[in-house]
């Protein structure tokens, strides 16, 4: 009704292709930047901003209790400041941190039985 706003939502890195042992997470943050996606063009008239949050690893008492390596897991405070400067520069998906995005990024252009083989040689480090 105001026809202005923002709604920030939080998908994650994840959700760019699936994960041995994390098929729910992995496919529910897939589904929510999907949603925030189809928000985001619906309501592109309308003034209301729709971001997209898509972190790494951070450290939350959530993670605290994963028992596989978190690479490049940052802390909470560092992600509420990316995420804060994200929504003050009007950007429409705030990804990071940078070097995680990089090579999720890059790693969509494999073809999957080497993306296969990635995943599952991470997978066995746990």
């Amino acid at each position: 009704q105001r026809k202005k706003g923002t709604i920030a939502g939080v998908s994650s890195l994840a959700d760019a292709f699936g994960v041995p042992r994390s098929a729910a997470y992995t496919s529910s943050k897939r589904a929510v930047s999907h949603i925030l996606q189809s928000a985001r063009i619906e309501l592109a008239e309308s003034g209301v901003k729709i971001i997209t949050v898509k972190p790494g690893f951070v450290k939350t008492k959530m993670t605290e209790s994963n028992k596989f390596k978190m690479p490049m897991i940052i802390e909470a405070t560092q992600a509420a400041e990316i995420i804060f400067q994200g929504i003050e520069k009007g950007k429409s998906t705030i990804s990071f941190p940078f070097l995680a995005k990089f090579f999720i990024g890059f790693a969509k252009f494999f073809p999957e039985c080497l993306l296969s083989r990635i995943i599952n040689s991470q997978g066995r480090k746990r």
